[in-house]
């Protein structure tokens, strides 16, 4: 399981608990995990219905989402009728999303009598919008991977912004890996900073793996190692993997090949070939 999967499996639990409180975030949050597989496996049938009941209770997101099912045939049964009444419904409320998937509607006669005037006075109100329709509209079903990150940035950035360290974490990890979006590095270290300042563990590793090779933020190795010995110091094992890299090769901090075979050493004994490596290579050139 990757750090990714890992990451997506907690927000999944965050939005079920959610639910379990009969918050409507929740369900629609829930439902996005369920139909893209975040963190549990994909299953759009169960994704659709938890739509449909944050839908009914006014949730434009999810109003967006249950139509993209109706249109796609995605959990549901192919209706463009049933799909076009949801995007408007949304649509309604202002979600820039259903604007326009609800404009490709009119354009394209999709559930709708064809209206190209229509059509165009939708699309200005979407793009009217945030900058958000211009990276998620008409995404394929079963998107490729691009897709997938930037609707798991949309879904996590309001829990992010609460505060959850976890989903600070998240959606760190989701800016690293999206591609095509300006800044996306240095917003991944800017969730990846808020999450380790209230002692995320892998949030710090990460961070300082930012530093030290200056991806997202100007290479800093001192910051690096700072970083890599508070993820270390909490038993993270690829944090001690790092503080022992420090150690080893004099990164943000005078070489020292004791401390370095002492931190290879703890994150050995969690299983990580990488610092095995390293203390046979330190053991072969007799330098411990």
């Amino acid at each position: 399981m990757t750090n990714t999967d890992r990451a997506f499996k907690k927000m999944a639990a965050l939005f079920s608990k959610a639910m379990e409180k009969g918050e409507v975030s929740g369900e629609y949050g829930l439902g996005v995990c369920y139909e893209n597989g975040f963190g549990v496996p994909a299953e759009p049938p169960y994704a659709k219905d938890l739509y449909e009941k944050a839908a009914e209770k006014g949730h434009t997101d999810a109003q967006y989402c249950l139509g993209n099912c109706y249109m796609k045939g995605n959990g549901a049964s192919k209706d463009e009728k049933k799909a076009a009444e949801w995007y408007s419904k949304a649509a309604s409320q202002g979600n820039a999303r259903a604007l326009y998937a609800l404009g490709e509607c009119y354009e394209s006669g999709n559930g709708v009598p064809r209206d190209i005037e229509k059509a165009k006075e939708l699309y200005k109100r979407a793009l009217e919008k945030e900058d958000v329709i211009t990276r998620s509209n008409a995404s394929p079903a079963g998107g490729g991977r691009m897709i997938d990150y930037q609707r798991a940035i949309e879904l996590f950035e309001g829990y992010a912004e609460s505060g959850n360290a976890d989903a600070q974490y998240a959606l760190g990890l989701c800016y690293a890996k999206v591609s095509g979006m300006m800044d996306s590095r240095a917003k991944a270290v800017s969730w990846y900073a808020k999450a380790a300042s209230q002692g995320h563990a892998s949030a710090q590793c990460y961070l300082a793996f930012c530093y030290m090779n200056g991806e997202g933020a100007p290479k800093d190795e001192v910051k690096a190692f700072e970083w890599y010995e508070k993820a270390a110091s909490q038993g993270h094992m690829g944090g001690q993997y790092g503080l022992g890299l420090c150690y080893a090769n004099g990164d943000g901090v005078a070489q020292d090949y004791k401390k370095a075979k002492k931190w290879f050493t703890k994150a050995a004994r969690q299983g990580d070939e990488f610092s095995k490596m390293n203390l046979a290579l330190l053991k072969h050139h007799k330098l411990i």
